[in-house]
């Protein structure tokens, strides 16, 4: 929650700040020959871009800072996943990452784009 709100606090001003009065760059853009629905779909565009970016600049950071610190570990280590019937199986820690992190990455982008498209 403390992800999505920053992005809220840092992004949602590019389309709320496009008002009578305001200094945004939405009138110089309706003055182009281009249609006002291109104008927001591109900021929105770009906000979810800025979001990607940001996101994989800081994973890619986080990755880095394990390398320099210590090595980047033993991604064959076995991750217990217990299954129905009291059994349970091995899986990669690789294989676990991944999954997990999809996981998080589709659930925060879907709830950042909701919040955006209600800016």
């Amino acid at each position: 929650m403390i992800g999505i709100g920053f992005f809220l606090f840092l992004f949602g001003d590019i389309l709320t700040k496009e008002g009578l009065y305001r200094s945004g760059s939405i009138h110089f853009l309706y003055t182009q020959p281009i249609s006002g629905g291109k104008v927001i779909m591109s900021k929105f565009i770009a906000i979810l871009m800025s979001t990607v970016l940001i996101i994989i600049g800081s994973a890619l950071f986080s990755i880095l800072l394990g390398v320099m610190f210590d090595r980047l570990g033993a991604w064959n280590y076995p991750v217990l996943i217990y299954e129905a019937n009291e059994s349970f199986n091995f899986m990669p820690m690789l294989l676990f990452i991944a999954l997990s992190a999809s996981l998080f990455l589709w659930c925060f982008y879907s709830v950042i784009l909701y919040c955006f498209s209600f800016q």
